[in-house]
Parts: C-alpha cells; sequence; structure tokens
C-alpha cells in the first residue's frame, strides 16, 4: 500500500472553511472547530505518505492530519496544498487523551475517503494579465533607465554650476493663461490708442493696467503728460487677444488690407461638422483657393469669425495684397466664401487702418462667438502671419517698444 489514509469518524468539515479567503489563523480555528462538530458532513482529510505514516506512528502523534488550501484544477499537487496548523496534544502514547484535547471519534470504515472541496465557481478571481503598458514600465524599472538618466541630468548640471530649476506655485500661477487678464491689457491698449495716447509695453507678468489708470488721473490732475507701461505675458501664455494683437501688428508690416467676408450656411455647416474645428476648416479653405490662384507665393491672412446677435457668422481680418491682384484676391474670397445672393455685398475690402484698432473691431464679440458657434476656436492665421507675429511680441517685451496711434 503506497499510503495510509488517516479520517475522523462524523466530522462535520463545511465547505466554506476550505475557501483560500481565510487567513491562516482563521484555518487554524476551522479545524479546531470541525473537531467538536458531532453532526455528520462531508470530511476533509488527505493522503498520508508512508514516511509520515512511520514517523507519526514512532512518534505517537494522533493519527491524522489535516491540510487545508486551494487545490488545483486537474489534480491537486503537493504544492497547492497548505498544512493547517495541528491541534495542540499532551505528548502520549496512541490512544491516551489529554483532558484540554478535543475527544477524538474511531475511525469509521464505511466513511469514504476522499478530500472535499469546492467547486471551481467558488475559486477566488485570478487577477488579469498585466497591459502593454504596465509591462513596458516594469521593464523600465527593472533596466535602471530612469535612474541613470536622472544622474546624468543631475551631473550635467553640476559640471555647469547650474542648479535644477523648479518653478514655485506663485510662479506658475503668475504665468498661466488668463483671459480676464488679457482681454483687460488689450481693452487698455485699444482706448488709449484711440485717445490718442500712447502705450509702452513691457514684460511685466503682474497687473499692471490698475497702476498705469491712476498714473494717467495723476498725470491728468498735474497736466503732464506721460507714457503708462502695460506689462505683456509670454506668448505661449496669451490669449487670443494678445496674439491677434501680434496678428494685426505682423500683418500691418506686410501691407495686408483688412477685410469682412460673409459665409454661405451650406460652408458655415461643413465647418461646424469638421472633427479639427470651424475655424481651422475655414483656415484650410480659404488656403486652398489662394493656393489655386497664386501657386508661388500665396498671400498671408488672419481673420477671426464673427457671429452677433440675430447675425449670420462671418469673417473680419486681413489679407496681404500683391500688386495688380486685387481681382484674384477678391475671386478667392468669394469662392471661399461660397455662393451668394449679392457677391457686391458679400466682400468688402477696407482701406488701411490702425491696425490694433482693426483687431478690436475683430474680437468684439469673441467670446460671444464661442459660446453661439460652441467652439472654442474661432480665429485663424497662416503660417507666415503666426511666426512673424511671434517674432515682433517677443521683440517688443524685450525691447518695450512704444506704440503710437
Amino acid at each position: 500500500m503506497v499510503g495510509q489514509h488517516r479520517c475522523l469518524q462524523g466530522v462535520a468539515f463545511p465547505k466554506r472553511y476550505l475557501s483560500s479567503g481565510f487567513s491562516p489563523d482563521r484555518r487554524q480555528r476551522a479545524s479546531l472547530r470541525a473537531f467538536q462538530l458531532s453532526s455528520a458532513g462531508p470530511l476533509a482529510c488527505a493522503q498520508l505518505s508512508p514516511a509520515e505514516t512511520s514517523a507519526n506512528s514512532s512518534t505517537g502523534s494522533p493519527p491524522f492530519e489535516l491540510r487545508l488550501g486551494k487545490p488545483t484544477i486537474g489534480g491537486a499537487s503537493s504544492s497547492a496544498r497548505l498544512k493547517a496548523s495541528r491541534p495542540t496534544f499532551a505528548p502520549s502514547a496512541v490512544g491516551q487523551q489529554s483532558a484540554t484535547s478535543p475527544a477524538m471519534p474511531e475511525r469509521s470504515p464505511s466513511l469514504p475517503v476522499e478530500a472535499v472541496f469546492d467547486d471551481e465557481t467558488s475559486l477566488p478571481e485570478r487577477s488579469p494579465p498585466p497591459s502593454l503598458k504596465r509591462l513596458r514600465a516594469m521593464k523600465f524599472r527593472a533596466s535602471g533607465r530612469g535612474e541613470q538618466r536622472l544622474k546624468r541630468e543631475v551631473i550635467w548640471h553640476s559640471e555647469r554650476g547650474k542648479p535644477r530649476k523648479v518653478r514655485s506655485e506663485k510662479s506658475r500661477s503668475a504665468w498661466r493663461t488668463d483671459k480676464r487678464r488679457d482681454e483687460k491689457i488689450f481693452s487698455f491698449i485699444n482706448t488709449s490708442l484711440r485717445s490718442r495716447q500712447p502705450v509702452r509695453v513691457t514684460p511685466s507678468s503682474s497687473d499692471t493696467v490698475s497702476a498705469a489708470k491712476e498714473q494717467l488721473r495723476d498725470a491728468k490732475v498735474s497736466g503732464t503728460r506721460i507714457i503708462p507701461e502695460v506689462g505683456l505675458p509670454h506668448w505661449d501664455h496669451a490669449d487670443p487677444h494678445l496674439k491677434m494683437l501680434g496678428w494685426g501688428m505682423a500683418s500691418w508690416s506686410l501691407k495686408a488690407v483688412p477685410f469682412s467676408l460673409h459665409l454661405n450656411e451650406l460652408v458655415v455647416q461643413n465647418a461646424k461638422q469638421d472633427r479639427r474645428g470651424l475655424a481651422r476648416h475655414l483656415q484650410d479653405r480659404i488656403g486652398r483657393h489662394l493656393r489655386e490662384r497664386f501657386p508661388e507665393a500665396t498671400p498671408s491672412f488672419w481673420f477671426a469669425v464673427e457671429q452677433g446677435s440675430l447675425e449670420q457668422p462671418h469673417l473680419h481680418g486681413a489679407i496681404q495684397i500683391p500688386e495688380g491682384q486685387d481681382e484674384l484676391i477678391r475671386s478667392a474670397l468669394r469662392a471661399a466664401g461660397g455662393s451668394w445672393k449679392s457677391a457686391i455685398r458679400q466682400l468688402t475690402l477696407s482701406p488701411r487702418r490702425n491696425a490694433v484698432s482693426w483687431v478690436g473691431y475683430s474680437t468684439k464679440w469673441l467670446y460671444g462667438t464661442r459660446v453661439r458657434l460652441r467652439d472654442e476656436k474661432t480665429t485663424g492665421a497662416s503660417h507666415t502671419i503666426r511666426q512673424a507675429a511671434r517674432a515682433w511680441y517677443q521683440e517688443a517685451r524685450r525691447s518695450r517698444v512704444t506704440l503710437y496711434p
């Protein structure tokens, strides 16, 4: 006989005690509880090897041993079974019991000798395999490349004597994009230039509009004439109001002409359905018609979509007109706007005026248009205008340019 079975007669061992969700201490209490139950129930027993059987008979250990654990599907292995702690018995001969030990019933040969386990549905769910992203992160951490990269950065900064720059929360909040701040700055510049008051721009990030207004009031009381200074935020943290200020100044240097263009309803509907956004759709549409007529050098342009109360969406902007090519520019803009009931009223090319005042007129319903069109981007410009505007904006902040009416 390869092994001997040791079981208990009439020991009720419920299936819930075999669940792997119990802690080892609870399994031990459950095993002690099982010996005290008197009602008949399913038995949980294990097969003892011949070596264990001879060891038990030589040492006088109780002729049984419970092994609790989660079985493996397809057959239980020794690694899958977890031994539970044996009940404490006083060292005595086989058949003698301690006063504190529980009563051990005799073995019944009629009882089946088999291990009772839970079905597959009661087994705990296995954790899903790690995702590809997590595997890559684990591999990256195991390789130590992250620590090596950080070490190289520290060495690079230490060799040059430059500490690593860490921006504080106050610095980030001062330079973040603030719509109300930028709208206040642009409104002050536009109002001052319209009243024939020059303004000097500075690279300050603080609220300088209130201080500039106080300076103007004091100068008016004293009868002196001053040039107030107003700070401009960084280009990367500027609102469309200030970026369009750069667009207007850049188009002024390129001798662009202001224009107003009415759009067809079908053109507006197609632009709204474009995933890239309404402004990007109109920007590509205007650029495509300009490239068809000017394949060698496409004129630069910028625009802002405007829709007031009880109005249809239309464009205000500026476009560069080559010498003697007015009709081609008109035909390109009319084709981009779509068919209109009156071609004469669809497009208006205004004479050159102050760039800041025209930008202020083009953006007078900027936020209202965003709400009505349900689109955050309602401005567009060609690549040349964007590059020139960024260069002018940064140079104006650096050299403290004075804007004259």
